[in-house]
């Protein structure tokens, strides 16, 4: 019995297709303000803390960045909370990728290379 292979509906980087997933409708809305965009909001446009005029007009952002700056070059503070505010504000940093792995041939040649010994264009004879 011969079977057809089953289409997959995914895009160019092997993601699914909107809607072609385990999930066709996709993740759900989010219902109302989100804590991210109150957040946001509130950093951009805020001149008032606790009801009193921030100094300068400055607005509630800038006031946050100088306190943690502040708390940075003296060592106190809390880094997580800084971390925590800048995900929620301009999302999390994406994690490094592993450096690639190296054979001890490449790094021969490498080391070879940078001595001077041979170009790229001749590469060094290899022992037996």
């Amino acid at each position: 019995m011969d079977t057809l292979p089953r289409p997959t509906a995914r895009d160019g980087q092997g993601r699914f297709a909107p809607g072609s997933s385990g999930n066709p409708k996709g993740r759900p809305k989010a219902k109302g303000r989100r804590l991210a965009d109150i957040l946001r909001e509130r950093l951009d446009s805020d001149t008032y803390l606790n009801g009193l005029p921030i100094a300068d007009g400055k607005l509630l952002g800038d006031l946050l960045v100088e306190a943690l700056i502040g708390h940075a070059i003296q060592g106190t503070g809390n880094g997580h909370l800084f971390a925590l505010i800048l995900d929620r504000v301009d999302g999390p940093v994406p994690k490094a990728a592993p450096p690639e792995a190296f054979s001890l041939a490449d790094l021969a040649a490498e080391a070879a290379l940078i001595a001077g010994s041979y170009t790229p264009e001749e590469p060094p004879e290899s022992s037996p």
